[in-house]
C-alpha cells in the first residue's frame, strides 16, 4: 500500500549543510513560490538521476557529488524547470543550443513529430514530473530511459495528437448546421 504525501514528508535535519547555500536555495524557493523543502526535495532528486546515469564509474559519496558537479559543468545543460504545462515538438528541441535537464514539470507533452534520435541527443532527463504523455512507438522507448521520478506517463490517443484547429471545423460547421434546422 503507498503511502500518503502527508507520511512521506517529514522534519530531517542534516547536519553540515553549507549556511551559504542554504540561504541561497531559501531564496530560490522564495522566488519560485515553494518551500525550502519542496526546492530540497527536487535538488536530491536531480542529484539522484544524475548519479544514477553516472553508474559504477562513482564509488563514494565525495566523488558521487564532485563528479556531479562536473557533469552538470561540463555538458552546459539548460535547466528548464516550474512550468504547468510544456508541449515539446521538434522545432523547439532542435533549437536548444544546449542539452535540457526538464524538471518539476507538472504535465509535459512530447508531440508526435518529435524523432526518438533528436530526444536522445537534445534532452538529458526528465526529473520530477507530474506527468509525461508521449505519442504511442519507438519514441516511448527513449522518453522512458530519461524520466527519473516522474508521477505517471501516458500515451496520447491518436486523436489527441491530431487534434487542432483544424479538427474542430468539422464539429463547428455541423453546429451550425443543426442551429439551422430548429
Amino acid at each position: 500500500m503507498a503511502r500518503s504525501d502527508q507520511e512521506k514528508k517529514g522534519t530531517v535535519t542534516i547536519k553540515g549543510v553549507d549556511k551559504e547555500v542554504y540561504r541561497a536555495l531559501v531564496s530560490l524557493a522564495k522566488l519560485w513560490g515553494k518551500t525550502a523543502g519542496e526546492l530540497a526535495t527536487q535538488a536530491f532528486k536531480l542529484y539522484l538521476s544524475i548519479t544514477e546515469a553516472v553508474g559504477g564509474a562513482i564509488s563514494s559519496l565525495g566523488r558521487a557529488l564532485e563528479r556531479a558537479g562536473d557533469i552538470i559543468s561540463s555538458t552546459g545543460l539548460q535547466v528548464v524547470s516550474g512550468i504547468g504545462r510544456l508541449e515539446l515538438d521538434r522545432a523547439t528541441l532542435r533549437a536548444a543550443e544546449k542539452p535540457l535537464l526538464l524538471m518539476g514539470i507538472k504535465r509535459l507533452v512530447v508531440k508526435p513529430n518529435v524523432e526518438p534520435e533528436l530526444l536522445k541527443e537534445k534532452v538529458m532527463g526528465i526529473v520530477d514530473c507530474e506527468v509525461v504523455e508521449v505519442p504511442p512507438g519507438p519514441l516511448m522507448a527513449e522518453v522512458l530511459k530519461k524520466c527519473r521520478f516522474v508521477g505517471e506517463v501516458a500515451v496520447l490517443d491518436e486523436g489527441e495528437e491530431e487534434r487542432g484547429e483544424e479538427a474542430l471545423l468539422p464539429l463547428l460547421e455541423e453546429g451550425e448546421e443543426e442551429r439551422e434546422r430548429h
